[in-house]
């Protein structure tokens, strides 16, 4: 089968703009991506840092306001993820649920978290507020899908009134 493109030359060229913006910042090292699906994102993101970790479920039904989670069977999305990462040799992942993949990581270590996973509210609150302590200080907190009014709110209610940086293609990101 063949698996939908879900991240567009104009999301990913935001995500890459992200990516520097990152980097300018500080943040180079290792980062880690919550929803990876088949990768196109992880690409982008493995060109800008020297470990990449991508966590998924590539299970289907695991966010029932998200398309990607039911339109094709997830092991064909898992298959492309595999194929997609397999020559670029800083990439490792973690199948799972990313609250989960929490304790293998310790406090303070991580660059980058970047959020594109559950979007229903709590979902999205969980994640920034359970992965934000696994950043160091200087690190980034970035995200997709902002323009989600549940992503949205978790993002502004955990960041409140500070500095948030918007990209094209509907990122977002914040320097703790």
């Amino acid at each position: 089968m063949q698996v939908p493109v879900m991240r567009d030359a104009f999301q990913a060229e935001g995500l890459a703009k992200l990516c520097k913006w990152a980097n300018q910042n500080g943040a180079a090292g290792r980062c880690v991506e919550i929803g990876s699906y088949s990768g196109e994102g992880t690409v982008v993101l493995a060109n800008y840092f020297k470990e990449v970790v991508a966590v998924d479920p590539w299970e289907n039904g695991y966010d029932q306001d998200d398309v990607a989670s039911h339109q094709c069977p997830m092991e064909d999305v898992f298959n492309a993820f595999k194929e997609r990462i397999t020559p670029l040799g800083n990439v490792l992942h973690m199948r799972g649920k990313s609250l989960d993949a929490l304790e293998s990581f310790k406090d303070g270590v991580l660059d980058l978290v970047y959020i594109d996973g559950d979007h229903r509210y709590a979902g999205a609150l969980a994640d920034i507020k359970g992965w934000l302590p696994k950043l160091r200080k200087g690190g980034c907190m970035t995200g997709h899908d902002f323009s989600f009014p549940t992503v949205q709110k978790a993002v502004v209610e955990t960041f409140k009134a500070d500095y948030l940086a918007l990209f094209q293609g509907d990122s977002w990101g914040y320097i703790v």
